[in-house]
């Protein structure tokens, strides 16, 4: 690693906090839905975990008693068609999310959910619609339509599909190149929020720093790849993040 460069890079961090979240959480996912596909009570779990579930309504049901909405707009997803290009496929994301809101009178339109669920489902060639990740690439437009065409401009599907090579070439062919580039655009996005970038880049140092040295050098190796690549792109990479002091550049494994 480049520390006179990567340590302040979006780009780098983010093959690190992918895998890790992949470990912790998001294979665990995948690996369940692929097994049992993507149950009620996954979605509830993914929901929280993605901390989305404010924006899917409840309403009354039996007794008087509130409800949750997820169970048809669960429904709704499984059964939707899913286009071949980025910009198609957001539209159906965000079209569910409008039939959702109007067909259960709620105030807000659970976009954000949708595009995430979808991902749990449907991984390949999709990205998520998150706060950060928007800000990192179209500024604080709240806009999903602009964000995944601005991603369609920028060749998402060829540079997601160069990332993959790259976890495959570095003995990670679990992790999707999809998710580098989020968590790219996220650190990017998160730059101007200091306590965010960071805890972030903390926690990823002394990730890198429990796993075995195999693991984490070749995770090293995929974090260089993956800077070569998101640079070559015309993808947002570099945020203000946080340099780390010379004891923890002493103390860290990077």
């Amino acid at each position: 690693m480049n520390s006179e460069v990567s340590i302040h890079d979006s780009a780098w961090w983010a093959a690190i906090e992918h895998h890790r979240h992949w470990l912790a959480t998001d294979g665990c996912y995948i690996r369940e839905i692929e097994l049992s596909g993507l149950t009620l009570e996954l979605a509830r779990h993914i929901a929280r975990e993605y901390r989305v579930t404010r924006t899917i309504a409840v309403r009354e049901g039996k007794e008087g008693k509130s409800e949750s909405t997820l169970p048809a707009l669960l429904d709704a997803i499984k059964s939707s068609k899913w286009p071949d290009r980025l910009t198609e496929r957001a539209q159906v994301c965000i079209e569910l999310a409008k039939q959702h809101a109007n067909a259960t009178h709620a105030k807000m339109v659970p976009i954000s959910a949708v595009t995430k669920l979808m991902w749990f489902l449907r991984p390949e060639g999709w990205t998520m619609f998150d706060q950060y990740a928007r800000k990192g690439l179209i500024g604080y437009r709240n806009d999903a339509g602009l964000f995944y065409e601005r991603l369609e401009e920028l060749n998402f599907g060829s540079v997601s599909a160069q990332l993959q090579e790259a976890c495959k070439s570095a003995g990670f062919p679990g992790l999707y190149g999809e998710r580098i580039i989020d968590k790219c655009l996220m650190l990017h996005g998160g730059g101007n929020e200091a306590a965010f970038v960071q805890t972030t880049t903390m926690v990823n140092r002394h990730y890198l720093g429990l796993l075995p040295t195999e693991v984490a050098d070749r995770l090293k190796r995929l974090a260089d790849s993956s800077t070569s690549i998101l640079r070559e792109s015309n993808l947002p990479t570099c945020a203000k993040l946080a340099p780390r002091s010379s004891k923890a550049l002493k103390m860290g494994a990077v």
